[in-house]
């Protein structure tokens, strides 16, 4: 005679046992994701990657991005099964989110890689033998990315090697009476940037 095993939840009829999956409505949310900071003022593609989810039950993963200019999510079609993607976007302040999927079909919370406030009021002042950056640091910022340009055209920019975690920030090693261009975008701790503010000049002394 058959008889139901709730360790179990295995029922089987005739030589077809059907097995039903342990909380089937239920799988974790990936632990972490990260996003590849863009260090170029010009960019086409964003590399995203996550923490892979530990369940003998996983089917994959679905991933999306928001794009500044869109106003809904867009989907990522070629992720699923693997724990990282390449977004093709121009746009740094696109967010990212990423879900696991059961074979039961499942689907866990997202994990997002949120875009950080921009910089707020930065200004630009001469200092002995430079240039010192200041403005508000967003909170959930974890460092800065200055470009500077010997004009105020931001096509010019290179990224500075430096990426400050505060403001005030010393640019030194500048000849005086060097006139120089900034703009800065604040970076997360998932590697997310925000959109760029600037430029803000001045002259070293």
């Amino acid at each position: 005679m058959w008889a139901w095993n709730p360790a179990v939840d295995e029922r089987t009829t005739g030589s077809n046992p059907a097995v039903v999956l342990p909380n089937p409505g239920v799988i974790a949310t990936p632990a972490s994701i990260t996003v590849e900071t863009p260090q170029a003022t010009v960019f086409a593609v964003l590399a995203v990657s996550w923490a892979a989810v530990g369940s003998s039950h996983l089917a994959g993963y679905q991933v999306e991005f928001l794009p500044a200019s869109v106003a809904a999510w867009q989907g990522h079609g070629g992720s699923l099964g693997a724990t990282a993607a390449a977004i093709p976007t121009a746009e740094p302040t696109g967010c990212f989110r990423v879900c696991a999927v059961a074979r039961s079909d499942a689907v866990s919370g997202w994990r997002q890689a949120l875009v950080p406030a921009a910089v707020a009021a930065p200004t630009a002042t001469g200092i002995a033998g430079g240039i010192r950056l200041s403005g508000g640091l967003p909170p959930d910022a974890v460092r800065l990315q200055v470009f500077e340009a010997s004009s105020s055209s931001f096509a010019a920019a290179t990224k500075l090697p430096t990426e400050p975690t505060s403001l005030f920030w010393g640019r030194t090693g500048l000849s005086a009476g060097a006139t120089s261009w900034y703009w800065l975008r604040a970076v997360s701790a998932e590697g997310n940037v925000s959109a760029l503010v600037g430029p803000v000049t001045a002259t070293a002394p």
